[in-house]
């Protein structure tokens, strides 16, 4: 991704390299989307249902809810701060 921003003149010329930032944006939203999808996968088989444990579903909707919420709110930010 970096050396999509160095050109030949650049590094001979000894000039700071530019890389735009929609490339850096699609590449930081593609790595968050890659680390989630792995990341559930791999909570999905790890996780083992406990029957000495149990929690009604409604509570377990609402802390999805709040989860993917918060998980919302933090890739926003991170993405609008690649722009600047």
């Amino acid at each position: 991704m970096v050396k999509s921003g160095l050109d030949k003149r650049i590094v001979e010329n000894g000039e700071a390299a530019r890389v735009s930032p929609y490339r850096l944006t699609a590449h930081l939203t593609s790595a968050f989307a890659i680390y989630i999808a792995l990341l559930s996968g791999g909570i999905t088989i790890l996780y083992k249902p406990r029957s000495d444990v149990t929690i009604s579903p409604e509570v377990t909707k609402r802390l999805k809810g709040i989860s993917h919420g918060i998980a919302g709110f933090v890739l926003v930010t991170a993405v609008a701060g690649t722009n600047k």
